[in-house]
């Protein structure tokens, strides 16, 4: 998920087990490319 708190971005992710990224773009450069909408796997 993306979210936008006051001047920061936040990318929480869907697993419980992962931390959540938080940056501020007046400090960093960040650019979204895209979303993950499938999973394939080969067995």
């Amino acid at each position: 998920r993306y979210l936008r708190e006051g001047t920061r971005i936040v990318l929480k992710p869907e697993n419980r087990t992962m931390k959540p990224i938080v940056v501020d773009p007046r400090q960093r450069h960040i650019r979204i490319l895209g979303k993950v909408i499938g999973l394939l796997r080969g067995f």
